[in-house]
Parts: C-alpha cells; sequence; structure tokens
C-alpha cells in the first residue's frame, strides 16, 4: 500500500498510469473514465452543488465540477497531489490529512450535497469503511449523496473471478467495496457495474430525524442547553427587545429557567450533531423551548426536534408563537397545526398565538395518537 511519499512520488505519471489500463481494460482502471463520467453526472443533476472529494488526487474529476460551478472541498494526505489539485482550483478549499484518521477539522463543520470518493476508500479496511460513511453520511445535507467510484463488485464471488483474472497484478494490500455486504450496514445503498472491476455505489444520507435523537437534559448536560436557549433566544428577540432586557438573557439565566421547568416536571431535550445544536421541551402536552442555533438552522433540526416532541406529548400538541415569527408559523402549518384563535399579549403591540395540532402530523410516524391508543 503506497504511503504518503508513494503517493507524492506517483502524483506526476499517475494520470498516465491510469488511462493505460482503462484503455487496455485491465485490473485496476478498467472502466475508469466510464466511472468517472457517472459521478461527475450525478453530481452535476444539482446546479452549483457543494462537493467534498475524498482523496481527490490530480483532480481529474474534481477540476471539472470547479469549472462547472461546484464549490468544492477536498482531503488528501499528499503534498503533492495537494499542490497539483490548487493549481486546477485555486479557489478550492482543500486540507492535507490522512482520512483513515476522519475527517480534517474544517470539513467537519461543513454540510455538502455530494461526497464524493473515486479510487481512494480501498485504502481502508472493511471495518474502517463503514466507520467512515457514517460520519460522510452525518455532514450531508438532507437531500445529499454519497458517491464512490472504485474497484467494487455487487458480490464477494465477483470479487475472487476479477482475482483469479488479475494474477500476480492483485494488489493484497488494497480492500475493495463489495456491495451486498456493505448493505448490512447501509440498506439504502446501490450499486451500478461499470466493468469487470468497477463500479460506482451511491448512499444517500439519514433522514435528520433517525440521525440525531434528542437527549433528555440533566444535570450533566443543562449547561450546553443553556447555552443553546440563551444564544438563540438573544438572537430571535433582539429585533424588539431593549439591549438591556436581552443582555439579562445570559447562560446563566436560562440555566435557571431550564432547570425550574424541569423541577417542575417538564421534559427538556437537546440535539446533537458532533455538537449541541437544539433544544424543545415538553409538559404534557404543551411544547415550548424549541430554540436552534442561528448558524445551524435552516438543516432540518427544528422540524427533526418538533417532529420528536410532538411525539411525547401525552395529548393534542400545543404550542405558542409570537405573532411576528412567520417562519415557525410555517413550519407548525406545514406540521399540521393550526391557530385556534387564543392570544396573549406580551409587550406593547406584540402578542402570541396558540396553535394545536389538528390531527396526526403528516410528517411524523408514531406520534401522539399512537401514544394514546398504546401503540407506543
Amino acid at each position: 500500500m503506497l504511503d504518503e511519499k508513494g503517493f507524492d512520488l506517483w502524483a506526476d505519471g499517475y494520470d498516465r498510469t491510469v488511462g493505460v489500463s482503462d484503455e487496455e481494460n485491465t485490473y485496476p482502471f478498467a472502466g475508469y473514465r466510464e466511472v468517472l463520467r457517472t459521478v461527475y453526472r450525478m453530481v452535476m443533476e444539482k446546479p452549483q452543488a457543494t462537493v467534498l472529494d475524498i482523496g481527490f488526487g490530480t483532480a481529474v474529476l474534481t477540476a471539472k465540477l470547479y469549472e462547472h460551478g461546484c464549490t468544492i472541498y477536498g482531503q488528501d494526505f499528499s503534498s503533492r497531489m495537494m499542490e497539483l489539485a490548487a493549481e486546477k482550483m485555486p479557489e478550492a478549499h482543500l486540507y492535507q490529512g490522512d482520512f483513515s484518521q476522519g475527517l480534517a477539522e474544517p470539513l467537519r463543520r461543513q454540510r455538502y450535497d455530494y461526497i464524493v470518493a473515486t479510487y481512494s476508500l480501498h485504502h481502508l479496511t472493511d471495518g474502517q469503511k463503514i466507520d467512515f460513511l457514517r460520519i460522510l453520511q452525518s455532514r450531508l445535507n438532507g437531500n445529499g449523496r454519497i458517491v464512490i467510484g472504485d474497484v467494487a463488485f455487487e458480490t464477494r464471488a465477483e470479487l475472487d473471478q476479477c482475482r483469479q483474472k488479475a494474477g500476480s497484478e492483485w494488489d493484497e494490500e488494497e480492500i475493495y467495496f463489495v456491495a451486498d455486504e456493505l448493505r448490512k450496514f447501509f440498506p439504502n445503498l446501490s450499486f451500478t457495474r461499470v466493468s469487470y472491476c468497477a463500479g460506482v455505489l451511491v448512499l444517500p444520507g439519514k433522514p435528520m430525524f433517525a440521525r440525531e435523537v434528542p437527549i433528555p437534559v440533566d444535570e450533566t448536560n443543562i449547561h450546553q442547553a443553556a447555552a443553546i436557549h440563551a444564544i438563540s433566544w438573544q438572537a430571535s428577540h433582539r429585533a424588539f427587545c431593549t439591549p438591556d432586557f436581552i443582555e439579562q438573557h445570559t447562560q446563566e439565566h436560562q440555566r435557571e429557567y431550564l432547570q425550574s421547568k424541569i423541577n417542575g416536571g417538564t421534559k427538556v431535550y437537546m440535539m446533537e450533531d458532533e455538537q449541541p445544536v437544539g433544544i424543545v421541551s415538553v409538559t404534557g402536552s404543551l411544547i415550548e423551548d424549541l430554540y436552534v442555533l442561528p448558524e445551524m438552522q435552516n438543516r432540518g433540526y427544528g422540524t427533526a426536534l418538533l417532529q420528536f416532541a410532538i411525539r411525547q406529548c401525552t395529548d393534542t400538541p400545543v404550542l405558542w408563537i409570537l405573532e411576528n415569527n412567520p417562519g415557525a408559523e410555517r413550519l407548525y402549518l406545514r406540521m399540521g397545526f393550526q391557530k385556534t384563535g387564543k392570544r396573549n399579549r406580551i409587550a406593547d403591540g406584540l402578542d402570541e398565538i396558540e396553535m394545536r395540532l389538528a390531527g396526526p402530523s403528516p410528517l411524523v410516524t408514531g406520534g401522539w395518537t399512537d401514544i394514546l391508543s398504546g401503540g407506543k
């Protein structure tokens, strides 16, 4: 298996080496160009996609995506490959690092429409592949996909046939994808065969609710929940509250508020996605304190928290929203809530309005009606 130095030495002749194998239809790069074309076509289905390329090499594929308007992020562990790729993509966000140790820290802070890996992940063991793919899934946008082009097979038998055909050319240090074995861990994985030794695997991201399940807030994590509440509350109230009043709602102030609610029987939950991102509280059938950090909004966390809160309600879910919050109102209407007509005046010229779930939410599986009927 090539180390960083080996890849550096290979980099200048890499594209030529691959091309000969592809043209002669020999292992390991038979079908190489068609693999790259297939991955390219998939990514280009979304205009101006944000793409993370794992092991981008000389950027044969990624440079084409870059030229056609994609925002490119990438990680490779060869400094020479980095130099070659940077020449082709001067505005790309490229980081050096061994992905067998995970993603480079700046890349963990982003979300991507596509994460692509062409002829790179076969350097990971089967166990490392599973762990790494789960990490990559967590970095996808809502409809994002992982697209892998590599030496790959539908079954172990097909891999063995290729090994026999390759003979002494077979690289025993590389661990290739076997689609039907990966489906034990990723049932939604699809595989398209391109040549006798190559194919494209596609793995969609998990739904947000399946990926990050909120956890109860207690004494071990209440400070984190309070930080979310303070930051989000201040951001959402700054437009109509005085600066002095805003500044009173510190993390410690909100910690005392949440602790008082917990002491009174309210259940408070926090959602994490490598870091805390949002909270919600449920008291019987009353949903309150639904807050998502400002920089993490519009990524599905609010919907996932509301879905979860509905499932925790003991009767028809009810909530109150500020009348000057149209974004929240749209979310609740989409989830099946309706205005009841009840209003509370909370400041001069500003009311909060009550909304009640009119029936089982169209976006919730196993909602409060199942709870009442004993189905959960």
